[in-house]
């Protein structure tokens, strides 16, 4: 999935292209993506086992919720952010 950046001032977007599994496939197509962080700002890589994640087995996690999550979190503490 695309990485996602937490702006110091609460913002929060995707940035770059999703791919395919490196190793997994013979033919991967690579992107080059240009960002641009200020300080504060956080850039934030995550696997697709966040976003399909289950609890309970209910509804999947979703990106919607992690991009609310990421807002929440926007310009906080690394260590809140990772855990």
């Amino acid at each position: 999935p695309p990485a996602m950046v937490l702006r110091d001032g609460g913002g929060v977007e995707l940035a770059g292209t999703p791919g395919r599994l490196l190793g997994w496939f013979a033919d991967v197509r690579l992107a080059t993506t240009t960002l641009r962080l200020e300080p504060g700002d956080g850039l934030v890589l995550y696997t697709d086992g966040v976003t399909d994640a289950r609890r309970d087995d209910r509804d999947v996690f979703g990106e919607a919720r992690l991009l609310r999550l990421g807002a929440e979190l926007a310009g906080g503490d690394p260590d809140a952010v990772a855990e």
